[in-house]
């Protein structure tokens, strides 16, 4: 058996991974390293680097890396020195500048409110349409923010995105929209389902937040909510369905969801009146007023809802001017210049991981809450409903 040589591998504990890899495994893994530094930074940072490289800085920003990337193939001394600074942007970006705007249009809503209050009825109703149409049309959704920065109405690119999504997944769960007629709740069961998939996104990010240092991402967090804000716009039909007690948690829960945002973006040092987060009394004020048309007495279960407008102005920041009139809606419910009261402490301690798991406990269809049990969205699944539920639709 002498004869027999064992592998290197077996021999003295080495294994073949801890061989030097070959020259151009190396200089292929450098590459690599190398191109990887700039996915880490903001597309600001980019701009800069391609600016003080005399090179065009515009462009999205998988196109700006590559125009560095090709940069640095062709200058490797000016690449290395530079690729230091690389690693320090990255690595020193302050949570501030995860938060970009877009502008987003007045809302026509917001518009009609505005000449209510200033009695403009008195012009006929093609004429105001027209205004309204002229005024909604002066900006495109979706122009960075920098662009006009008196404009009020903004977003993140994140909540926009994610705006357009909770839209959509509402709009694939409406009977209506498929004429469809499968009894009465449909769409406000559809709509509950919609907010206990957002209530599972939010979970997660909170949850991934657990597990990395300086916890969750402010700027995740915060783009959920503003998509609560936006999606809450008509709720009448989830508001009236005939499970209360189920549309009542929850909206107690994504109010914990706004309390837990406001104490990561706290504890960042994101809540100030000069926040980098511009858009928090917009986003409030927006929530705020959809849903203000809960049927019924003020309930326990939405007094988050005054106290997240007191938690900002405590720190500083005003809920005025936008939605319009929202000054005199605060005022007219007794919350503008409030103090906060124990109830708000209660809220400001919210245990979004117990709480949650209570209300998925209690709330869950099978193995999760949430799910798509009610989009009609494929033939597929509308066949699937109709041969469930039977079709009135014909009647």
């Amino acid at each position: 058996m002498a004869g027999n040589k064992r592998a290197l591998s077996q021999i003295d504990g080495n294994v073949t991974n801890s061989q030097p890899p070959p020259k151009r495994k190396s200089q292929r893994a450098g590459k690599e390293n190398a191109d990887s530094d700039y996915t880490g930074m903001k597309k600001l940072d980019l701009c800069t680097l391609l600016q003080q490289r005399n090179l065009p800085y515009s462009g999205i920003k998988d196109v700006l890396i590559r125009r560095l990337e090709d940069s640095d193939k062709d200058h490797p001394s000016e690449a290395s020195s530079e690729r230091a600074t690389v690693e320090r942007l990255v690595s020193a970006q302050p949570v501030e500048h995860a938060f970009e705007y877009l502008m987003l249009c007045r809302p026509l809503d917001d518009i009609r409110t505005e000449k209510d209050a200033k009695n403009l009825n008195d012009v006929t109703s093609k004429e105001l349409g027209e205004e309204e149409v002229e005024e909604y049309s002066e900006l495109d959704n979706d122009l960075p923010a920098s662009e006009d920065p008196e404009h009020r109405w903004i977003l993140t690119p994140k909540g926009y995105q994610l705006i357009a999504l909770l839209r959509w997944e509402v709009a694939i769960r409406d009977q209506d929209a498929f004429d469809e007629y499968f009894y009465n709740d449909y769409n406000g069961y559809g709509f509950q389902e919609a907010m206990e998939n957002q209530l599972l996104f939010f979970n997660r990010e909170f949850s991934r937040g657990r597990t990395q240092e300086g916890g969750a991402s402010p700027a995740a967090l915060w783009s959920i909510i503003e998509g609560f804000a936006w999606v809450l716009n008509e709720p009448e039909y989830w508001f009236h369905c005939d499970d209360p007690d189920t549309v009542l948690a929850t909206l107690q829960l994504i109010g914990g969801a706004v309390f837990t945002t406001l104490n990561t973006l706290e504890k960042n040092g994101l809540l100030r009146s000069d926040s980098p987060v511009k858009n928090i009394a917009l986003v409030l004020g927006v929530l705020y007023n959809n849903t203000r048309d809960w049927p019924g007495g003020e309930e326990p279960e939405l007094e988050w809802r005054g106290a997240m407008i007191r938690e900002v102005q405590r720190h500083g920041i005003e809920v005025k001017g936008q939605p319009y009139g929202i000054e005199g809606v605060l005022k007219q419910d007794g919350v503008d210049g409030t103090p906060s009261s124990r109830a708000d402490s209660r809220w400001k301690m919210f245990d979004w991981a117990k709480r949650f798991k209570a209300f998925s406990k209690k709330y869950r269809k099978g193995s999760s809450i949430g799910g798509r049990h009610y989009v009609l969205a494929s033939q597929k699944q509308l066949a699937m409903a109709r041969k469930t539920l039977g079709s009135m639709s014909d009647l």
